[in-house]
């Protein structure tokens, strides 16, 4: 395989810590987390084993889950979890009892076991029992319960093992709810199916659906994410926010608790850059860094100090942030890469060493960390992962910056922009020495 390595000093940007974390997923009850060196963390409940850590017992702060440093992505369900490596290998844990581990059993296991043999898959993302997964090939595979055809093959039959769907090779990105699913395909068109209560796919109805249906003829969709309760959530190129499906508790964020069948803008503004879904609790983060909040906010989820729903996007407090995730506990990334969670904690799943619910965000230190970063007095940049083969990030910086990518001999290669959350693909890169500019700054890179 290819990768590459990439060495950075940089100057710009006020802050104070370096980035710790690079993936956060919050399940029903449990949160699981990656650290800049690739080691797996998870707490809260653990009554299937869907920490991972060998036991059943709950654990009210962050304990690691073996000793490999390669983990790259993680999502979880309902008491299980699903995680990819660098080396493109699966593996999953916990609940099983809907074949939802895939491993042909449905016998929970606390701890992680790899599926299948394949090495390519590339983007994961789970429902309440089901999971989806885009392979490097960029063909779309599912697996677990079934029950409203949320896998996407015609049919309501339990899948024991990855099973590809259709036969298309352009899907982009996936985002699953409990029971629905939302989907970009390269050429930016959004694909729904599954379950269709309070019109969650968005296709005017609130007919099911047993295979994938375009939504819509639009091209210009970009990030998506699929809320547990039926609902969802998109942003387009342009930096449109959308919502539509479940609005009792106000989650689409139209001002209204009416619920909506197809995508509808929320605002006028032009400059949301990530989203989240959580359960009827919505989360977005603008180019600026900012964050907003809206939905049910019975646990504190929302993290503004009240316990009260808001109907309408509300901006949480004035920092820069970088990446959330929610399921009736909230866990965002700060952009100095800093931690912070709340919400309902009825197992620990906060982190705080309490079950006590949180309307306030609590700050989660690192422990054992590391990662490459140079730190100076103004701030510490982090590229991620290095060495790479498929892509890198750049953490740690607090506004959307232009880039430039040249060879050793000074080629210019790739350029263009990147904020907080993205991602720079290096896949059609050779193997070699690289440098990237943000800023007039130079950062060296190695692509293996």
């Amino acid at each position: 395989m290819r990768y590459i390595l990439f060495l950075a000093i940089f100057f710009y940007f006020p802050t104070s810590k370096a980035q710790c974390w690079k993936e956060i997923a919050t399940g029903n009850g449990h949160t699981v987390a990656i650290s800049i060196d690739g080691t797996l963390w998870a707490l809260g409940h653990n009554n299937n084993g869907q920490l991972g850590d060998g036991t059943n017992s709950d654990k009210t702060s962050f304990i690691q889950i073996g000793t490999d440093t390669n983990w790259d992505k993680v999502t979880t369900g309902f008491n299980f979890t699903i995680a990819l490596k660098t080396d493109g290998t699966l593996w999953s844990w916990g609940l099983n009892n809907v074949y939802q581990l895939a491993d042909g059993t449905n016998n929970n296991r606390n701890f992680p076991m790899q599926i299948g043999t394949d090495n390519d898959w590339k983007e994961i993302n789970t429902g309440y029992y089901h999971t989806l997964a885009i392979k490097q090939n960029n063909t779309l595979w599912g697996f677990g319960g079934n029950t409203f055809g949320q896998i996407g093959l015609g049919n309501s039959s339990t899948i024991t093992e990855p099973m590809q769907i259709g036969s298309d090779n352009d899907w982009y990105t996936i985002s699953s709810g409990d029971f629905h699913n939302l989907a970009i395909k390269n050429d930016g068109s959004l694909w729904a199916w599954g379950e269709n209560d309070f019109g969650a796919l968005g296709d005017g109805t609130t007919d099911q659906r047993m295979t994938p249906i375009q939504i819509g003829f639009d091209l210009d969709w970009t990030k998506i994410d699929a809320g547990a309760d039926f609902f969802s959530l998109a942003i387009k190129t342009t930096g449109e926010l959308f919502a539509w499906g479940n609005n009792q508790q106000g989650q689409v964020g139209d001002g209204t608790n009416i619920d909506k069948h197809i995508p509808t803008q929320i605002g006028t503004e032009t400059d949301w850059n990530t989203v989240s879904g959580g359960f009827r609790d919505s989360h977005a983060i603008k180019t600026d860094g900012t964050l907003w909040s809206w939905g049910s906010n019975q646990y504190g989820q929302l993290g503004n100090g009240t316990n009260v729903d808001e109907n309408s996007p509300v901006q949480i407090g004035t920092d820069l942030w970088m990446k959330i995730d929610s399921y009736g506990h909230t866990m965002a990334l700060k952009s100095d890469g800093t931690l912070w969670t709340y919400g309902a904690n009825f197992f620990g799943q906060v982190g705080d060493g309490t079950t006590d619910h949180r309307n306030t965000p609590y700050n989660i230190s690192c422990s054992v960390l590391s990662s490459d970063s140079f730190e100076n007095n103004y701030n510490s940049i982090v590229i991620y992962p290095n060495p790479a083969k498929s892509y890198i990030s750049i953490l740690n910086l607090n506004s959307t910056q232009e880039y430039t990518i040249t060879d050793v001999f000074g080629k210019k290669i790739d350029s263009g922009f990147i904020s907080f959350n993205d991602k720079i693909y290096i896949e059609k890169y050779d193997r070699g020495v690289y440098f990237i500019k943000i800023k007039e700054k130079n950062f060296k890179f190695i692509k293996k």
